[in-house]
This record gives C-alpha cells, structure tokens and sequence, in this order.
C-alpha cells in the first residue's frame, strides 16, 4: 500500500444534512424538534375538544356534530405545524459557494489528513479524529462532535476504493491514537 490515499471531494447541502442526521442518531438532540411541535399539539387538542363544546352552547349543535365539525380543522392546524417544523429543521444554512461546498483534495498521510481547495489548506493531525463513520453513502472523519471531513461515496472511482479509503482511515488512527 502507498504512503498516501487521496480523493477529489465535490460536497452538496445534502451531505451535510445527511452528516446532521448522523450526528442527531445517537444523541437526544432530536427531542427538541418534536418539542416544536407541542404546540401545534396543544391548539389541535383545544379545537378537538373546546370548539364543540362552544359549538354546543353557542349553536346549540350536538357534542358529536361539533367534533365533526372541527376534526378537520384540528387536524389541518397540527400538519401545518409539522410542516413548518420540518421546513425549519432542514434548511441549509450553508453558502453554495463557501468553502463547505468547495471542491476539495482530501489525503490520508502519516501525519495526518490533508486537505487542499482553492479556499486555503491545511492538515488534521490523526490523534485529533474521535471517530469515523461509515454510512451507505458517506464517510465522516470525524475530529469534533459537530465537525467532520464529509466525503461522499460517490467521489470514489469504486465501491473498493471507498472501502480501502475507510479502512486505511481507521488503521491510521488508531495507529496514532496509541502514541
């Protein structure tokens, strides 16, 4: 095997919001997006059950007649709602021509994993990576708990190369790791 493994990285928005989504799978982060949602919950709730009751006493419309007038409604409030959350959690933050979405030269070297875009350049020693992940379409090298090299499958000329990629990762830093 050669000293360096190098690949060409084009990134999208989608793969860092595929990184969040990694991030967000083994922590309880995900609790405070259902918490947006409680309150389109709690005015469901009060339509379901409040509006027929004042359906009653202002109309004089039965119990059963007010919930089937409202149900609807409540029900459109709260998907709203949900809409609203999902929109917020999934958009990008990030600027398409920033150096997030830069074509960049990720190296697997020695001393550490070099990097190369026409924004700058730099080098992240193997002791400072924490973990690496592996999902179905990506590689994170990861060196904090929000931040990651993100390098997409797709960047490699094979499924073999992806894979030899990742290995020589995990071999380099537990080699250093143990320094």
């Amino acid at each position: 095997m050669s000293d360096t493994l190098s690949v060409h990285v084009s990134n999208t928005a989608e793969d860092y919001s595929a990184a969040l989504r990694v991030l967000q799978s083994g922590q309880l982060s995900a609790w405070r997006a259902w918490l947006w949602l409680l309150p389109g919950l709690a005015i469901m709730l009060m339509l379901l059950f409040g509006a027929p009751a004042v359906l009653e006493k202002v109309f004089q419309l039965s119990q059963p007649i007010g919930l089937l007038l409202t149900a609807p409604f409540a029900f459109w409030v709260y998907l709203l709602s949900s809409r609203f959350v999902s929109r917020f959690r999934m958009k990008s933050l990030l600027d398409p021509r920033g150096p997030f979405l830069s074509p960049t030269d990720i190296e697997l070297a020695p001393d550490g994993i070099r990097w190369k875009s026409h924004r700058g350049e730099g080098r992240t020693a193997w002791h400072a990576v924490n973990r690496i992940v592996e999902t179905r379409s990506h590689i994170y090298l990861f060196i904090d708990r929000a931040a990651a090299h993100v390098v997409p499958k797709r960047c490699f000329s094979s499924e073999s190369a992806a894979l030899e990629f990742a290995q020589e990762a995990r071999r380099l830093t537990h080699a250093n790791s143990t320094r």
